[in-house]
């Protein structure tokens, strides 16, 4: 089998307008044994912790250059490791729109992930927001957001709602923009608030399918996920589990370089990040990113010198697979989003969990 380490860094549950840590990312590798305990030897020697943590190296001197050390190192080992980033606060307004313009819009047959358009709106909201709110002011709106989706109170709900009005009344030169939202919020009301999923705001295994459709691309050979033991794969593990085999339909879904291939033929492993160095050194490289990342959101870092040298390294960079960040771009053309449309993924994805439902409820 084809082994994959998995770990992830800057977790923080629902909370997704997090100040410490406003950036997400999910790390892979496939480092065989031998180059993983070379490369610790090489430059984590002397470290007398159970495990290597990049939140405990990176407190001193000596670990933050020990990191660096290793982040350079690993450039000799070229397409071993991966990266997937989330800028929480653009998830956020990803939500609004993915749950609650989208079913609006599909109700009256428009297809919003067509060339990208749910990514435009995305982007666009976000500038937005922050040209006519402020950082703060943006803040404040994704939190009442986040509360009624965590929530799920009618008080919840109107106190966001309440702030999307206010906005298309304070600003009526983008009523255009925010209109949108208000419209959807009609057609569907509080009672799809209560449909939406469980633990939405939460990214505990987001990135996973991207970054293993990734090394589903480079390899024929069945692929083993070994991943730390976090709280969403534990509480997802059924449903990854049935999307993952190798006996779901083959269907190609989704859209343009978004496109998703099954089947996966991929086994899930959740373990303890102490009985893989693989795992630890992912955990180096999640860490790492967050870090870096986090100071393009506005965050201060603790250790400028540090967060210079990670970019001045390029590496962590290179590694980028995709992920959710925002920027200007609307155009498809721009968004490198003008491919075909195949199966509707969510679709896909629900059959095959319902039926592995099903078949359990026979056995």
């Amino acid at each position: 089998m084809f082994d994959v380490y998995l770990d992830e860094a800057g977790y923080t549950g629902s909370d997704l307008v997090n100040r410490e840590q406003p950036v997400y990312a999910l790390a892979s590798t496939t480092l065989p044994d031998e180059v993983a305990r070379d490369l610790v030897d090489r430059c984590f020697g002397g470290v007398r912790a159970r495990e290597l943590k990049h939140s405990v190296l990176s407190r001193r001197r000596r670990g933050r250059g020990q990191i660096l050390c290793f982040i350079n190192a690993l450039a000799e080992h070229p397409g071993t490791a991966t990266v997937t980033v989330a800028h929480k606060e653009c998830v956020l307004v990803g939500l609004i729109v993915d749950f609650w313009v989208e079913p609006a819009l599909y109700l009256d047959g428009i297809n919003l992930y067509e060339r990208g358009a749910n990514i435009g709106l995305v982007n666009v909201t976000y500038l937005t927001l922050g040209a006519l709110l402020g950082i703060e002011g943006r803040r404040e709106f994704l939190w009442r957001f986040q509360v009624m989706v965590r929530d799920r109170t009618v008080f919840s709900y109107e106190s966001f709602w309440r702030t999307v009005n206010e906005l298309c009344r304070d600003h009526p030169d983008f009523e255009s923009l925010f209109g949108i939202f208000e419209a959807a919020n009609m057609r569907l009301g509080v009672k799809h608030l209560w449909k939406l999923p469980e633990h939405l705001a939460d990214l505990g295994d987001y990135g996973l399918l991207q970054t293993v459709s990734h090394w589903r691309d480079r390899t024929a050979e069945p692929l083993l996920l070994v991943h730390d033991k976090a709280k969403a794969l534990v509480r997802n593990k059924d449903h990854w589990e049935a999307l993952l085999a190798g006996s779901v339909p083959p269907a190609i879904v989704g859209q343009d370089r978004r496109a998703t291939r099954f089947r996966i033929d991929a086994t899930l492993q959740l373990a303890d990040s102490a009985a893989h160095i693989q795992l630890q050194l992912a955990d180096v490289v999640a860490g790492a990113t967050a870090t870096l990342l986090s100071s393009n959101t506005g965050k201060a870092p603790n250790e400028p010198a540090y967060v210079d040298a990670l970019r001045e390294s390029s590496l962590l960079e290179r590694c980028l697979i995709g992920g959710v960040w925002p920027s200007d771009r609307v155009r498809p053309e721009d968004l490198e989003t003008e491919g075909p449309t195949y199966g509707d993924a969510a679709e896909y994805m629900s059959t095959v969990i319902s039926n592995l439902r099903h078949r359990r409820s026979e056995e």
